[in-house]
């Protein structure tokens, strides 16, 4: 019994193996003549301000603030969702 479960143990184990290398053999790779930025070339980006405390608003006026996003990084900044917190 306890022959069977360690047999059964590194089939298991070979078959997550293998499964793990096929999808990485057919991983799809980026079109000729566009390139993927690399660590060195990659986006950073810096917000000074991450709260910001509107004191006490008043119901039906509305309040604005504006944040400050800079990208420090050395490749293009895609910031494609937002979401209030």
């Amino acid at each position: 019994m306890l022959r069977g479960m360690k047999v059964l143990f590194l089939l298991l184990i070979f078959c997550c193996w293998a499964g793990s290398a096929q999808g990485a053999a057919s991983a799809p790779r980026p079109a000729k003549g566009t390139s993927k930025p690399t660590a060195r070339a990659a986006p950073a980006i810096e917000i000074p301000e991450t709260t910001f405390d509107f004191g006490e608003a008043f119901e039906g006026v509305e309040v604005e603030h504006d944040f400050v996003v800079k990208n420090t990084g050395k490749a293009e900044l895609l910031i494609d969702q937002v979401r209030p917190g």
